[in-house]
């Protein structure tokens, strides 16, 4: 698989099954360095963990938006409890929206 990585767009990653998209985590950012090292570190968590590519995306995401949040990549890098926190947090706006 390939991943087209397209900040506050989202990201597209492309696969022997086809086109999968994964939208954004809306979150103010204070800096982008380290963030598309967060997206692989978010992507191979939860790849390893057997998680589907969408699923696997939606992680790279979010970790990509947790490190964005803050100023310095190594001390933004989220713990699992974090990524965790910014997943439901994703979700229960996506729901009152």
């Amino acid at each position: 698989f390939v991943a087209a990585k397209g900040g506050a767009k989202g990201a597209t990653w492309y696969s022997r099954e086809g086109e999968t998209r994964v939208a954004a985590f809306s979150v103010p950012v204070k800096s982008s360095i380290g963030a598309g090292d967060g997206f692989a570190a978010g992507f191979i968590y939860a790849h390893a963990q057997g998680k589907s590519l969408r699923e696997s995306a939606r992680y790279a995401n979010a970790c990509a938006a947790c490190v964005g949040q803050e100023v310095g990549c190594a001390d933004a890098v989220p713990t699992p409890e974090a990524l965790e926190r910014q997943l439901r947090q994703a979700k229960e706006e996506s729901i009152t929206s």
